[in-house]
């Protein structure tokens, strides 16, 4: 469909095992983590002349691989006026921080905290109105840090921010690296399940791994079709955990051809793209962003513009 216009664009890219979307909606510019890999996000952001500014930021928990590209944001000329985060993470990374010795980790981490340090104002806009973004909402939802336990790897990825996008019946969940116990907590909650029944897409949570996986929980959102952050092992499957979805018809788009799927992965079908205006108007489809950019085992200069 060359030309149309999508209330909501969404795409969920490529950086390995890290986790880093974005999503236009009625030029609002929405942020949900900041994975890179030797693929910066905000650097393409950047080099894109349609995009000069973000409106909202939702990190989902401060793991390495879902706030790496901070660093790259803060040399950014990109300002964000609106955050989103688990304040109850907050102190589980400052004791991160004090017991790791990764220095890659630890410039990664200071910088995180000191951009979330800027953010001390209640928020005067809120996404999750359906006025905010013409019809597209972002609302988000979380564990207490009561209900979780364990180590602090356990403790942040529990405390992960689960996030609905809705647009005029259209539903997709995200819900970052919450694992089977949180899992199983949430689905006590009755606001968490009420917000994320019935969703038409699931990006599958801790990058699609089994120690997320929960039949009943993926039953209630009873999704379509799923996506990955990670690799799998067919492409298809993801490991033989997620093959409950029925399935849809997704667009290969650089060869412009189209198949059944019930499972895409960015570490096997490259960039994942979603696209709504309402329940019964989405698809879904794929782009290989490094395909023929590889020269001699090396990567060559990438074309910023395609994805």
């Amino acid at each position: 469909m060359t030309g149309k216009i999508w209330g909501l664009d969404l795409r969920i890219w490529d950086v390995k095992r890290g986790s880093a979307m974005w999503a236009s909606a009625a030029k609002r510019d929405v942020i949900i983590d900041l994975g890179a890999s030797n693929f910066s996000p905000i650097e393409h952001l950047e080099r894109q002349s349609t995009v000069s500014s973000l409106d909202y930021m939702i990190i989902t928990h401060p793991h390495k691989d879902h706030i790496r590209d901070i660093v790259q944001y803060e040399k950014s000329d990109f300002q964000v006026p609106l955050l989103c985060q688990n304040e109850a993470t907050d102190p589980l990374l400052e004791e991160r921080i004090e017991e790791e010795d990764d220095e890659s980790y630890l410039n990664i981490a200071n910088t995180y905290r000191e951009f979330v340090s800027r953010f001390d104002q209640p928020a005067v806009e809120d996404p999750s109105s359906e006025d905010w973004a013409q019809g597209t909402m972002f609302s988000n939802y979380h564990l207490d840090s009561d209900d979780v336990s364990g180590s602090i790897f356990d403790r942040l990825n529990n405390l992960s921010i689960i996030t609905v996008i809705e647009r005029y019946g259209f539903k997709l969940v995200t819900a970052g690296d919450i694992l089977e116990d949180g899992i199983n907590t949430a689905m006590k909650d009755t606001e968490i399940m009420n917000a994320i029944e019935d969703a038409n897409i699931l990006v599958a949570p801790h990058h699609g791994r089994k120690s997320s996986y929960v039949s009943e929980f993926v039953d209630h959102i009873n999704p379509e079709i799923v996506l990955i952050s990670d690799k799998s092992d067919d492409g298809n499957n993801a490991g033989g955990y997620y093959t409950k979805p029925n399935g849809v018809t997704v667009l290969d788009e650089p060869d412009n051809e189209t198949s059944e799927r019930n499972v895409l992965t960015t570490r096997k079908d490259g960039r994942l793209r979603v696209r709504a205006n309402h329940e019964d108007d989405w698809q879904v489809s794929f782009h290989d962003q490094f395909a023929n950019k590889k020269a001699k085992g090396k990567m060559a200069k990438r074309n910023y513009t395609r994805f």
